[in-house]
């Protein structure tokens, strides 16, 4: 014949989310019904018609407080006369009771500066304790006696990996009774893993030969990777997919500054998983500067096709173009102003008023009225 027998485990109560008003609190409890020659399943009649499997833990819930005691009976789906009686004692309100939980994130292993010893290996954490209906703050039984404050997130530690796994209660400051537990896995010891570390010395800066163009302004940097129980070399996800020897000055680059500044991740040749970031910012470089600079030109105005007009090739042989706002001014010895132009395009042929002018040392002066303020000076020799 049919037998079924019901055990009641785990009331708890909840507040309703109201932590002051304890007239809604309700309540859950778990449920395992067995039994023997029974059918699929269960059924109850308690205020929300549960029901489940045989043999199975659910919980049930919810029901108010301030109803009382449950009583219900438990029928077997296929036999309604075999059944069983199951009666829940409610637990006592909880609001306005002290309740508190914390949380473990952040567990971290030290090889405590022995990184081929893992026998001193120590560990830390980090541990959140909130609640409601809270004192000032909390205190802890782990074996440094920690304490702290409630909503705020501090690193507990150290601890020995070596003493296991760490379980220890955290207490309210007014409410001794206030306390939940607190479990901590140790991680795995360090020592023997591997470590690296890069540094970025030397950044560079070239003007790629264009000392008046930045846009395609190259640099290059040092990098020197070292580490503890790595492999025989590194590699480097960069642009350039560079490798290098630890404990070794590499010289990477070329890389465009355009670009921007540059990441990657250096990786050891052995393990994946041991790595270091890198970060190079990109130097400021000559072609970003403005352009200082003394000139020496020569003007041979007698239509040979040489030095007839006054050409500045060194900076550009489109200089109308290429800096539309530029502006010339070229003087006599005497420091009387003989030509000026704005947007000069290289076309001057030496002369002044409609006459050609006499052989001699002119001076001049040249701003690009670039975003840099370039500018030249100088002196230009007239001959015929």
């Amino acid at each position: 014949s049919c037998q079924i027998a019901a055990t009641v485990s785990n009331i708890l109560c909840n507040d309703n989310g109201t932590a002051s008003d304890d007239s809604d609190d309700i309540f859950t409890f778990d449920l395992n019904v067995t039994g023997s020659n029974t059918g699929a399943s269960w059924s109850a009649n308690d205020p929300n018609n549960s029901s489940g499997n045989y043999n199975t833990t659910i919980n049930l819930g919810t029901y108010p407080i301030s109803g009382g005691d449950l009583s219900f009976t438990v029928t077997d789906s296929d036999d309604n006369t075999c059944s069983t009686s199951v009666s829940v004692s409610v637990p006592t309100t909880c609001s306005n009771s002290c309740q508190i939980a914390a949380t473990v994130s952040n567990i971290l292993c030290n090889d405590n500066g022995t990184p081929t010893d893992d026998s001193d290996d120590i560990f830390t954490f980090d541990l959140n304790v909130t609640g409601s209906n809270l004192g000032a703050s909390w205190s802890a039984n782990d074996p440094n006696n920690s304490s702290g404050n409630y909503n705020t997130t501090i690193n507990l530690g150290s601890y020995s990996i070596s003493g296991g796994d760490l379980s220890f209660a955290v207490t309210d400051s007014d409410d001794a009774a206030c306390s939940t537990s607190v479990n901590v896995s140790v991680p795995t010891t360090c020592s023997n893993s591997c470590q690296i570390a890069a540094t970025v010395s030397n950044i560079l800066c070239n003007d790629n030969g264009t000392p008046t163009d930045d846009s395609d302004d190259i640099f290059t940097f040092d990098l020197n990777v070292t580490g503890s129980n790595t492999g025989a070399s590194w590699s480097a996800n960069d642009p350039n997919n560079s490798t290098g020897n630890y404990n070794t000055n590499v010289s990477l680059g070329t890389y465009p500054i355009s670009g921007g500044d540059l990441t990657f991740t250096v990786t050891d040749s052995d393990d994946a998983a041991c790595s270091s970031s890198v970060n190079v910012s990109v130097p400021n470089c000559p072609s970003n500067q403005p352009h200082k600079k003394n000139l020496e030109m020569l003007l041979t105005p007698n239509n040979d096709g040489e030095n007839d007009e006054l050409i500045f090739s060194e900076i550009s042989p489109h200089l109308g173009s290429q800096y539309p706002n530029n502006q010339l001014v070229v003087y006599s010895r005497w420091g009387n102003i003989v030509y000026q132009a704005k947007g000069y395009d290289n076309d001057w042929k030496g002369d002044y008023n409609g006459a050609t002018l006499p052989d001699g040392t002119y001076y001049f002066t040249l701003q690009l009225k670039d975003n840099k303020g370039s500018s030249y000076k100088g002196y230009i020799l007239i001959v015929h």
